[in-house]
């Protein structure tokens, strides 16, 4: 009411409701809303614990196999590896982080009040930011955004075209193929 102009119970609204007053002023708290709180807590949580598991397990598996790697494919696991955290790191940012926030800060009574809407700004803005991290671990990624030259490599003395050309010369081809 005092953020928006709005009554909660006049309006339907996408929210938990961890409490509400009585006739008498006295708190009712409402379980299922708590409940429902204890589900979105958990299930972050386990999601998180899940994405910290298999990135130490690719870890492990990237430590176990460095000495049968070569130098140019050790250099693009770290690389790829990096993007991994980084790609990890992003939404738990941009959207876990915000979520879990909203939903606990309200059962502390602390006024969020128009912060609440970095969730959906963040949430919108999280799709454009994920492929730029690729950009800028990724050095082939990042050379070719950024125009960057690599040195070319050239096998010198053949000449497929000419080759593939005279093969199949005669006198009804132009003179342009031979």
């Amino acid at each position: 009411m005092s953020t928006y102009d709005e009554d909660l119970f006049k309006k339907s609204f996408i929210a938990a409701m961890y409490w509400t007053y009585g006739q008498n002023q006295e708190r009712q708290f409402r379980f299922l809303d708590i409940m429902g709180l204890s589900g979105c807590t958990v299930l972050i949580v386990l999601c998180f614990l899940t994405i910290v598991f298999c990135a130490l397990q690719v870890y492990w598996k990237m430590k176990d196999a460095e000495n049968i790697m070569s130098a140019k494919t050790k250099e693009l696991n770290r690389q790829l590896f990096v993007t991994l955290i980084f790609q990890t790191a992003l939404p738990f940012i941009m959207m876990y982080s915000p979520v879990g926030l909203i939903l606990t800060l309200p059962i502390f009574e602390l006024d969020i009040g128009r912060m609440m809407n970095f969730c959906g700004a963040s949430a919108g803005t999280y799709p454009a930011l994920e492929p730029l991290i690729a950009i800028l671990f990724i050095r082939d990624f990042r050379r070719t955004v950024l125009c960057q030259r690599t040195k070319k490599c050239r096998i010198s003395g053949i000449n497929t075209f000419s080759q593939f050309s005279n093969s199949r010369t005669n006198e009804n081809t132009p003179s342009v193929f031979h």
